[in-house]
């Protein structure tokens, strides 16, 4: 990544280059006024984003199926580097303030989450080079396998001074939410959303469609067919992902995420008192192993395939 030293440079040489004539000391201010607002405005985004997708986990005493804040926050890591570590610091921490948690409390758990996120985007980063996590199927496993180690640490942590908490929900949570929402992210590159508006995307749009409304039904379910019809689901999610590919997929995995967040929410609760807590673990369960498989599946395209097929 270029210093603030070497990007300047650029900037200087592209405005020489353009024949604009500018003083030395108005262009480094110019520079100066744009960087640092842009790192600004940075800054803030991050961390309202965190602190919104947070406050989904702690309102519900880490009773959430997918947790937003960590895939919103290892993409934007990905995408915009280390620079966005304090703002993913700041959303945490204030988020955990803003709920009357202690102070050491709230910082402790804010440093714990932002070295989660940093250790996985570095490790990944040395080891496999790029992350495009649907661009290979052997990236992908790769990818899974660093999320899974690192937040089973994270978590698991946590449990070591919180015992009375639900570890293994708040670990397939953290999983759910990385997988659920940053791959999406990274494989949208900018001509995607075009292609998800073209001639023969009804069919995955509608397919898609079923299948989140097919998580719905949760609401309704009575506690014996809840597992039976999760398990129908994670079919239906394979074959989806087979034929709609990357995109498509990933798009009704963040469709399938905000189902969960509703039920986690009041007056729904349906994963703290509607369903024992060993049928949400295994409801959970399968909808991660849905996850990771409709993500595989996709990586068996090319970028040509992003587009749904006709």
């Amino acid at each position: 990544m270029s210093s603030f030293s070497e990007n300047q440079e650029a900037f200087a040489t592209e405005v020489v280059a353009k024949q604009l004539a500018v003083p030395r000391p108005e262009l480094q201010s110019r520079y100066n006024r744009l960087y640092f607002t842009r790192r600004l405005f940075e800054w803030l985004f991050s961390a309202v984003l965190i602190f919104g997708g947070q406050e989904f986990l702690l309102k519900n005493g880490l009773y959430s199926p997918v947790w937003p804040a960590a895939g919103v926050g290892l993409s934007a890591l990905f995408l915009r580097g280390d620079i966005l570590l304090l703002g993913i610091f700041t959303g945490s921490l204030v988020s955990y303030l803003f709920n009357n948690f202690p102070f050491t409390v709230s910082l402790g758990n804010s440093i714990l989450f932002t070295a989660n996120l940093w250790l996985i985007r570095f490790f990944c980063l040395r080891l496999f080079g790029s992350i495009a996590p649907m661009i290979s199927t052997k990236i992908c496993m790769q990818f899974m396998m660093v999320v899974v180690f690192f937040c089973a640490l994270h978590t698991g942590w946590q449990y070591l001074y919180y015992p009375d908490l639900p570890w293994l929900m708040g670990f397939i949570g953290e999983v759910n939410g990385i997988l659920c929402l940053t791959p999406l992210c990274l494989s949208l590159e900018p001509f995607t959303v075009k292609r998800l508006f073209v001639r023969g995307s009804l069919k995955a749009w509608l397919a898609g469609g079923a299948i989140v409304i097919g998580h719905g039904l949760f609401f309704f379910l009575p506690v014996k067919a809840a597992i039976p019809w999760a398990l129908f689901l994670l079919g239906a999610l394979y074959i989806y992902a087979h034929h709609f590919r990357a995109a498509s997929t990933g798009m009704t995995l963040l469709g399938i995420s905000v189902v969960y967040l509703t039920g986690a929410l009041e007056p729904f609760q349906l994963f703290q008192t509607s369903y024992p807590l060993a049928t949400v673990i295994a409801i959970l369960g399968i909808f991660t192993w849905g996850t990771i498989i409709a993500i595989l599946q996709s990586c068996r395209c090319t970028q040509v395939d992003y587009m749904p097929r006709p």
